[in-house]
């Protein structure tokens, strides 16, 4: 392991722990504590987690793609979809006290490991986050844009 990659991982066991559960072989259910992090991350990443929750049949995986149904059979798949087991029984988080600058984040599932699911998760919410970051710059730049050009669209509301 090189010596940036040593550090690296010292950076994350220091604001990344795992609390021990009264099962030590039991990977389902783990809490998790996120130091120097607070809300912002805690409830993003419940929500991240949580939206996943369900998990498609596969017997409707291949059709689920909206341009190859109508809309109501697309909207009934999806609703189909979401009375399926769910992988993430419960997700949730708190902060222990307000002067505390952390957060614990339980995640309870019905097989993949807790681990798994907190990397996808943190994984989801950096695509998320960054492809808003993407698209917030685009905006910006067309903005700016246009005030060069001197193309002012006022937009008027009707109340």
């Amino acid at each position: 392991m090189a010596a940036g990659e040593a550090g690296v991982e010292q950076e994350i066991n220091r604001r990344l722990e795992v609390m021990p559960t009264g099962d030590p072989d039991d990977e389902t259910c783990a809490t998790f504590v996120l130091h120097e992090e607070d809300h912002t991350l805690g409830n993003s990443l419940r929500y991240i987690i949580m939206k996943n929750n369900y998990r498609i049949p596969c017997c409707l995986q291949a059709h689920t793609n909206k341009k190859s149904f109508p809309n109501k059979i697309y909207k009934i798949i999806l609703c189909l979809s979401l009375h399926c087991s769910p992988d993430v029984v419960f997700c949730g988080y708190s902060v222990p006290h307000p002067s505390e600058n952390k957060i614990n984040l339980r995640i309870q599932t019905n097989g993949p490991p807790a681990v798994d699911v907190l990397r996808r998760g943190l994984s989801e919410l950096t695509a998320l986050c960054e492809h808003m970051l993407a698209t917030f710059e685009t905006a910006v730049e067309e903005h700016k844009d246009s005030k060069q050009n001197g193309d002012f669209e006022m937009s008027t509301t009707e109340d």
